[in-house]
């Protein structure tokens, strides 16, 4: 005579049933070339990780490097310079992360300083004029005048007042972002992302960037009232 398995067996009990997914929950199934095959395994080897992690991982490098190819080379320059002046101001605590820039204030200042005295080495010459609207922004004068504020649309006088709205504005993209992946981890395929029609790779690509940074720089708490 077996054992009765009793009410409740199953999904019921703790710990039984399939284990909730964590982080990976999209799947994509590809053929492969022999030859990528077993670069694959060996990388994978030498990593000591399984085939999948090697593989999104490079799937990942790559899509970054055709992000990198595609922005202006002043920028690529300007960001290699900044990642550049990162580590070596970080160089002399290279190992103990309570001393990194993120984390330790001193060398925030140290760092935020350095930047500042790049971009000063890089100042274009002549005289500081504010420019006039652009054409996207005057059309939105014409038909959001009384909905949307100033900044929206005009250069204020003073640039540091205009970076501030650009600074702003940009923490609350990454705050949107966040939100929509949110509810993505919630709801699934039920909720669809704003960009998710788009053709573009930029539209995925800004979207998770933003994600990104608004974990990795703790942005939540960074938001200030625009002035």
């Amino acid at each position: 005579m077996t054992k009765s398995k009793g009410i409740g067996r199953g999904g019921h009990r703790k710990g039984a049933g399939r284990p909730p997914e964590t982080g990976k929950t999209s799947y994509f199934s590809t053929r492969l070339t022999p030859k990528t095959r077993s670069l694959l395994e060996a990388e994978a080897r030498r990593r000591g990780k399984s085939l999948s992690e090697v593989a999104e991982d490079l799937l990942q490098l790559g899509l970054e490097e055709i992000a990198e190819l595609g922005r202006p080379k002043p920028l690529r320059a300007l960001l290699f310079l900044i990642e550049s002046l990162s580590n070596l101001i970080g160089d002399p605590h290279r190992q103990d992360a309570k001393y990194s820039c993120h984390s330790n204030p001193y060398m925030f200042a140290a760092l935020r300083a350095g930047i500042i005295d790049l971009l000063d080495r890089l100042r274009p010459p002549g005289e500081i004029v504010t420019p006039p609207p652009g054409p996207e922004q005057r059309d939105e004068v014409d038909k959001y005048e009384e909905e949307w504020p100033p900044w929206r649309y005009t250069f204020p006088d003073s640039p540091e007042a205009y970076a501030r709205n650009r600074v702003e504005a940009l923490i609350l993209q990454a705050q949107m972002q966040q939100t929509e992946e949110e509810m993505r981890e919630k709801y699934g395929d039920v909720f669809r992302f704003s960009w998710e029609d788009s053709a573009h790779l930029e539209a995925p690509r800004l979207h998770y960037g933003f994600v990104d940074a608004h974990r990795d720089l703790n942005l939540a708490t960074q938001r200030r009232k625009l002035k």
